[in-house]
C-alpha cells in the first residue's frame, strides 16, 4: 500500500494516485480500507446509490457510485493541498478566486457556502466564509 505524498489538485481528475473513475478495488490498493463509509441519501436521484469513503488519515473523502463501484468525485481538506504548486487551504476567498482564474477556471460562481468553478472540475466548500474543503469532480 502506498501513501499519498503529493496533494496537488488535478482539476477534473483528482490526485496523482487517486483519480475519478478508479474502481473501489484500485482505491483500496492505494489507500487501504476506509475508516468509515457514509451512505448518502439523494433526494434528486433515487436510482443512484452513492457513499463517501472517509480516509481521515489522508484527509481524502472519495464519493463512490456503489452501483458502478467507482469514484465519481473526491473531497479533500489536507492542510498542504496545492493547486498549481500553491497552497490553497489557508487562502482568503478573494485570493483563491484570483488563483482559480489564473489556473484556468473561467466560469466562477460563489455564494456563502460554495465557490463553483463550472466546467473546471473543482468546487470549494466554505464554512463561515473560510475554505472548508475542495471537491474535485469531472470537468465539463
Amino acid at each position: 500500500m502506498t501513501n499519498i505524498i503529493n496533494y496537488e489538485i488535478i482539476p477534473g481528475i483528482g490526485f496523482e494516485q487517486v483519480k475519478i473513475g478508479m474502481s473501489t478495488e484500485q482505491l483500496k490498493q492505494v489507500l487501504g480500507d476506509p475508516d468509515e463509509i457514509e451512505n448518502l441519501d439523494d433526494e434528486f436521484f433515487d436510482d443512484v446509490f452513492e457513499a463517501i469513503w472517509h480516509y481521515n488519515r489522508f484527509y481524502i473523502y472519495p464519493v463512490i457510485d456503489m452501483d458502478e463501484n467507482m469514484i465519481v468525485s473526491i473531497m479533500c481538506d489536507h492542510p498542504d493541498l496545492t493547486l498549481n504548486n500553491v497552497k490553497v487551504m489557508k487562502m482568503n476567498i478573494p485570493e483563491l478566486k484570483d488563483h482559480l482564474k489564473n489556473c484556468g477556471a473561467k466560469n466562477i460562481e460563489a455564494d456563502e457556502e460554495c465557490i463553483e468553478c463550472i466546467g473546471y472540475g473543482l468546487n470549494v466548500m466554505l464554512d463561515d466564509a473560510e475554505i472548508d474543503l475542495f471537491d474535485i469532480e469531472e470537468a465539463g
